[in-house]
């Protein structure tokens, strides 16, 4: 009797290893399908980050290309003579109000 006690003892513990070995089994690929998902997410997101950057990056480039030109001394006084009708003082201004 104490043998096949022991035996039952021995196969229940080997049963609950098995158990426990599929548990962790089943929890390591849940954890690798989470984490495949989650890689799969950052890289759509660092995509969609890259073209917004490069956006930007073009956005910035037209901006300081503006700025550059609003400092110019020809690009200044070309809007200062058609928005504001300025003219140096030796220039002569001729209007056509002629009609077609």
């Amino acid at each position: 009797m104490g043998a096949g006690t022991l035996n039952n003892k021995i196969k229940r513990g080997s049963r609950l290893s098995r158990i426990v070995i599929v548990f962790i089994i089943v929890l390591l690929v849940f954890s690798a399908f989470k984490l495949q998902l989650d890689l799969n997410g950052l890289k759509t997101q660092k995509k969609e980050l890259s073209s917004q950057l490069k956006a930007s990056k073009y956005e910035v480039e037209r901006m300081q290309s503006e700025l550059d030109r609003v400092t110019d001394d020809e690009y200044i006084a070309k809007v200062a003579r058609e928005k504001l009708n300025y003219r140096d003082p030796n220039e002569l201004v001729f209007y056509n109000d002629l009609s077609d």
